[in-house]
């Protein structure tokens, strides 16, 4: 799908989608897009363009849902978000999924604010069953510290266990 919506009076571009697009198969599921918002000539205040792309196994649902029953086995995931002065990058691979209980391998992880920068790697589950994810993925920030996913959840972002280990 694209588009555009155009302001009223100035004729200007208030939001551009170049693309979005979601593509299903019996073995993949695949979300795309680009998108900017109150562009101004050829500068936007916000753009985002990505990608999310899960591998799996399909069997049919109930009145031919393929969606009910997708089992994923793999997947990547790239995200761009940008401002005129603020800039964001998310991605990883997914070589893993497991299931019963979840667990996601994650690899080749980072994620960039600006020109902050953070990789991670691991398994992204609740092994220890407290309610906060992430006590196998670890992430390495540029001063050389790392930290457990579920540790910073707890410590920087205010997420309570649910109970205690």
């Amino acid at each position: 799908m694209t588009g555009f919506l155009i302001h009223p009076t100035s004729g200007q571009h208030l939001v551009d989608l170049t693309e979005l697009s979601l593509t299903t198969s019996a073995t993949r599921l695949a979300l795309a897009w680009n998108l900017s918002l109150l562009v101004q000539g050829n500068d936007s205040d916000l753009h985002t363009q990505g990608q999310v792309v899960i591998n799996g196994t399909a069997t049919p649902g109930t009145c031919g849902s393929l969606l009910e029953n997708f089992d994923a086995s793999s997947g990547e995931v790239s995200i761009d978000l940008d401002t005129r002065t603020k800039s964001l990058h998310l991605g990883f691979r997914v070589p893993q999924v497991e299931e019963n209980p979840v667990r996601i391998h994650i690899q080749n992880g980072i994620l960039r604010v600006d020109s902050k920068v953070v990789t991670f790697e691991g398994i992204l589950d609740d092994q220890n069953n407290n309610c906060v994810p992430g006590e196998n993925l670890v992430l390495h920030f540029a001063g050389g510290q790392d930290m457990s996913l579920e540790n910073f959840l707890i410590q920087h972002m205010g997420a309570q266990p649910c109970n205690q280990p």
